[in-house]
């Protein structure tokens, strides 16, 4: 059961030097959010396939609230993703949302009652120990709380870009990239160009400025190293019981050491969750900057792979190549 909050959204006086989070309006909306999610939960258990996820929906009661268009945020308050300035405002941001969701969470149980599984335990939480504050335990020690987990960052791949804004915690892709879907019924790729809302949004503020000339704070998630981007994850993290999804982008030039020690470093910095791509693999990802040609060539009828030259297998709606491990899907 997932949800977002689009931080772009609570920011008022957007690129101007008056830009600041509205805190005020984010923490009224967090318990009306929490409240819903928990319904919806309620109204859908039902509908789970299999009585084991039913009975651990019911039991546990895990919703998944986060956060889209973090990189337009810090953006439109004129703060470089990465800084230590984006480190405080992420970690402020966060930490109001883990604690006004614990609270929430807490007066439904004081309504609803907890979740079947709920024991005193949950006090001793590092989790709680780490991110709760006197008010926040207070109420958990009272009541209790209705959901097990509450707070978890999704990719959010198809809201972000239905809303114009940059996807979960991760910095923009690019002012402008390449995107390919492999969801048509022919089963062929198709890749158009997409420009960032954000980059538009300034242009169109500022009036005569050129996407070549933008301030220093738009970066793209090939300008920032891998260690800025486990250090930022790592201040979100903090404040996530569940999982972060995130994507680090990588150059070519990236070596195999640099991927371990990258991985090391997420373990170090207590990460749950990491990926990684590296610009040039075999396998293109979902978001490109520059187009590449993966038309699948046919030989007297059947489809030959465009990187080895074999013939293409075919099972359950995708087709694979047994030899690089090519493949694609149409649903």
């Amino acid at each position: 059961m997932l949800s977002s909050f689009n931080l772009s959204e609570y920011v008022l006086n957007s690129f101007t030097e008056h830009a600041e989070f509205d805190f005020k309006r984010f923490k009224e909306d967090i318990p009306k959010v929490v409240g819903f999610m928990d319904d919806l939960l309620e109204e859908g258990i039902p509908y789970l396939p299999l009585k084991q996820h039913q009975e651990q929906n019911r039991n546990y009661r895990q919703l998944g609230i986060g956060v889209l268009g973090l990189a337009d945020m810090l953006i439109r308050l004129g703060i470089k993703y990465g800084s230590d300035q984006s480190l405080k405002v992420v970690e402020n941001v966060l930490s109001l949302l883990a604690n006004e969701s614990l609270k929430a969470s807490a007066l439904l149980a004081k309504e609803r009652g907890t979740y079947p599984k709920y024991t005193k335990d949950v006090l001793k939480s590092p989790y709680l120990d780490a991110v709760a504050n006197v008010d926040t335990m207070e109420y958990i020690k009272k009541y209790g709380l209705r959901n097990a987990e509450l707070l978890s960052i999704a990719p959010t791949g198809s809201i972000s870009t239905l809303w114009g804004v940059s996807g979960g915690i991760e910095p923009i892709f690019a002012l402008s990239h390449n995107r390919k879907s492999e969801s048509l019924g022919d089963g062929k790729d198709v890749v158009y160009q997409v420009y960032a809302q954000i980059v538009r949004d300034y242009m169109n503020f500022k009036g005569n400025v050129s996407s070549n000339n933008l301030p220093d704070y738009f970066v793209t998630s090939h300008e920032i190293s891998y260690k800025d981007r486990v250090k930022f994850q790592a201040v979100a993290q903090k404040y996530i019981d569940s999982a972060i999804s995130s994507t680090i982008n990588l150059p070519n030039s990236t070596t195999i050491e640099d991927i371990e020690d990258l991985y090391m470093m997420a373990w170090e910095y207590g990460l749950k969750g990491v990926t990684v791509y590296r610009d040039g693999c075999m396998r293109e990802g979902i978001l490109t900057v520059n187009q590449q040609n993966e038309e699948v060539i046919e030989n007297d009828g059947e489809e030959i792979c465009p990187f080895c030259d074999v013939k293409l297998e075919f099972t359950e709606g995708c087709k694979k190549c047994p030899e690089c491990g090519f493949g694609a899907c149409s649903i």
